[in-house]
């Protein structure tokens, strides 16, 4: 068979229209458009466009590229008219659509090159005609690991300060350089992949190197990268496992619609799932990650509830000899014990032990040293070397000490966080430097062991903590960096990595199904809660048979709205687990909330034979009665519970509007007149409202109705009052006097 004489590109031979809807289409809305073309595998119109797209660009590679695809779209599509058969031809497609994809990408990132003024736009100009030379890079990282380690700091010479003056500018050239590079090839990966795997480099700089690919690659689709991330997971320096794993990750829920095109990264997926401790890291990262989704209440917490209120409560600060004075002053004890501010340290332990961030609020607005301006210095691991800190009072004085190493070693703090610690702990005057110092000091024993990431702690446990860092750490600079609305935010989404089907392989454990639907549920995440619940009970393994998974379960559904579903799900414990109070409460609830009183009240009597003398029981027994119609049993469990708590409000609540119903208007009015003159709600004034009305009284309904209103807002007596209609009608009260009544309420 001949080919054709000639292929034509199909940019030209059809003409695409510039506009969208009248409007002058955007280079980025373009962009865009063609992704979604190539989703559909509408090939030959993204081709199309892109032609479109490229029109004027003078970059070789990019022409020669677009003639190449466009030609090889030709070929493949002249052997389908013709009715050939060809195996390869899916596969071909799929690989034409992923290398659309990339070129799709090239055109736009030249585009704003030319005149964008983001950081990446202006750093690749700035690169562009200086290709990387990464043998040169390696040989300038080796030749300063080679003089490790560095003497005690305080009289550093001139020649080492050069030395490590020139380290940090290569370090943050190096950074720069990789965050702005375009698609690497393989013999690009393969090289930085020894450089990274080689111990000869400080481990620090390689931490380094790999946060600078995952910031290149969540900022631009790249392939290479994205396998390099991965391969590099399996790394025996937690450290460095660490930050190539979260960088993997992050890709792929960036450009999870993207990978059906590149069939190597699923395979690389596939093959990772085979490590065990690559799945444990997995899953200390979405822990990390699910933690994250918290920081911002947390950070709310700690400034406008705990330390408000510790500085509150705490003593009046003295003279300056009192605070300059060695002597214990005995009312701290006191001031600490049995106060508010006791409640507030443990409220904010508990938060920490929990895993939560709770020194975003403080370190954030410490973020403003010169380190910070490089874009290297928000990924830096700790290390007291760095020239900044090496110099500095921290380094010179406080290194030398316990405490020097518990800050270094202990996950408390993020490595950022650290960094600002250090720059405004220097800050302060020598005096009050030293002393603050000698007071940490002094309390170093009591350190928890806990918060310290040793060699003796189990992999899991050390992988954790170094993932929390890590995922604090992307945090801070998503969150704080200047021009942080130039980068994608990985936490704006709630990153979810069971979302993810390629993914499935990493996060198909049992274990970490439950822990994480636990957590979810813990922190009210019921829709996220309630889809891993149901993917943990249809895998009909040993949980599918655990009736308190099946409760947790139904109560996520609740909670999220769906209270049939729920109900099933309560049905399923209640066969695993019967007679539990709690499952038939639920139940009970989820039928009063779909107005089915009759199967509420079933349930609730039988919780009530589970829990005769249980007081909340009875009344939550009470109210399904009384909503069923039935107020004359419920009368007599209000007056169960109010005879066994005198004190109860509630009791003599339900009493009162039992009474009412049943006509004892009397009775009524007696229980009333005794809740308006204690605490009464807006509900108590509406009630006793609608007795004076029934009773004939309707200057005094009036009256109380204006308490009602006055006690809440317009909107909601009007709906408080609404819902109770039919319970008028059914007293004789007419529909004219209802619209009346309220209009007379309402006007004042």
């Amino acid at each position: 068979m001949g080919l054709p004489l000639q292929v034509a590109p199909f940019f030209i031979i059809i003409s695409i229209d510039r506009t969208v809807m009248g409007k002058k289409e955007t280079t980025a809305e373009r962009h865009e458009r063609i992704i979604t073309m190539l989703l559909n595998q509408q090939l030959g119109e993204a081709l199309q466009l892109i032609g479109v797209q490229a029109d004027g660009v003078t970059d070789w590679q990019i022409t020669s590229a677009l003639e190449e695809l466009n030609t090889s779209y030709s070929y493949m599509l002249q052997y389908f008219e013709q009715g050939l058969p060809d195996t390869a031809r899916a596969s071909l497609h799929r690989q034409l659509i992923g290398r659309a994809i990339l070129l799709n990408d090239d055109v736009f990132i030249h585009l704003q090159t030319q005149s964008s003024m983001t950081l990446a736009d202006q750093a690749r100009r700035l690169y562009q005609h200086s290709p990387m030379d990464i043998s040169a890079i390696r040989t300038s990282l080796e030749r300063f690991s080679a003089i490790l380690p560095l003497p005690q700091p305080g009289n550093d010479t001139p020649e080492l300060t050069r030395v490590l003056s020139d380290h940090e500018a290569l370090l943050s050239n190096v950074f720069s350089r990789i965050w702005a590079s375009g698609l690497w090839n393989g013999s690009t990966s393969a090289s930085f992949r020894e450089l990274i795997e080689s111990e000869t480099v400080t481990g620090g700089d390689r931490c380094v190197i790999i946060s600078a690919i995952t910031l290149a690659v969540i900022g631009r689709f790249d392939p290479q990268k994205i396998l390099l991330l991965g391969e590099l997971s399996h790394c025996t320096d937690i450290a460095l496992s660490v930050r190539s794993l979260t960088g993997f990750l992050l890709a792929i829920v960036r450009y999870e619609r993207l990978l059906p095109f590149f069939p190597e990264i699923p395979a690389l997926i596939s093959l990772m799932s085979d490590s065990i401790d690559i799945i444990t890291g997995t899953e200390s990262i979405q822990n990390a990650l699910f933690l994250s989704r918290d920081t911002d209440e947390t950070d709310r917490k700690m400034r406008e509830e705990i330390i408000p209120a510790m500085l509150k409560n705490a003593p009046k600060a003295g003279t300056d000899a009192d605070v300059l004075s060695e002597d214990v002053n005995p009312e701290w004890e006191n001031w600490i014990e049995g106060s508010e501010i006791q409640k507030r340290l443990m409220e904010m332990n508990e938060l920490q032990m929990e895993g939560a961030d709770i020194y975003m609020s403080t370190f954030s607005s410490l973020k403003n040293y010169p380190f910070f301006r490089e874009l290297s210095g928000w990924f830096r691991p700790f290390d007291y070397d760095q020239p900044d800190v090496r110099n500095s009072f921290i380094g010179t004085e406080l290194a030398k000490t316990p405490i020097g190493h518990g800050l270094l070693s202990s996950d408390l703090f993020c490595n950022s966080d650290k960094y600002s610690f250090c720059f405004t702990f220097q800050q302060i005057p020598e005096a009050q430097r030293r002393q603050i110092a000698d007071q940490i000091m002094s309390q170093t024993d009591g350190m928890p062991e806990t918060s310290l990431i040793s060699d003796t702690q189990s992999y899991s446990k050390r992988y954790s903590k170094y993932a929390r860092q890590y995922i604090q750490d992307l945090y801070r600079f998503v969150k704080l960096f200047p021009r942080r609305h130039e980068f994608w935010d990985p936490f704006v989404s709630h990153t979810n990595l069971f979302r993810i089907p390629e993914l499935d392989e990493l996060t198909s454990s049992p274990q970490f199904e439950r822990t994480s639907a636990e957590f979810l549920l813990k922190k009210k995440h019921y829709a996220e809660s309630a889809v891993l619940f149901a993917r943990l009970l249809a895998e009909n393994g040993p949980e599918s048979t655990d009736w308190q998974i099946w409760q947790k379960y139904g109560y996520a559904l609740q909670k999220n709205g769906s209270l049939k579903e729920s109900i099933e799900a309560y049905m399923k414990a209640d066969i695993l687990e019967p007679d539990n109070l709690w499952t038939l409460k639920h139940i009970a609830q989820c039928y009063r909330d779909m107005g089915d009183d009759r199967r509420a009240t079933e349930y609730m009597l039988a919780a009530e034979t589970l829990a005769p003398d249980d007081m909340q029981t009875t009344l939550q027994c009470a109210d399904c009665l009384m909503s069923a119609g039935r107020s004359e049993e419920a009368l007599n469990r209000f007056f169960k519970v109010g005879f066994q708590h005198p004190e109860s409000t509630r009791a003599r609540q339900g009493i009162a509007w039992c009474a009412f119903l049943s006509g004892k208007y009397d009775q009524s009015r007696r229980y009333w007149t005794e809740i308006l003159s204690a605490s009464p709600t807006q509900q108590d004034y509406l009630n006793a409202g609608h007795l004076e009305w029934c009773s004939g009284n309707i200057p005094l309904a009036v009256s109380l109705y204006r308490r009602s209103k006055e006690m809440s807002d317009a909107n909601a007596f009007t709906s408080s009052f609404t819902s109770d209609i039919p319970v008028l009608l059914s007293k004789g009260i007419t529909s004219t006097d209802i619209a009346l009544m309220l209009d007379a309420v309402l006007k004042s």
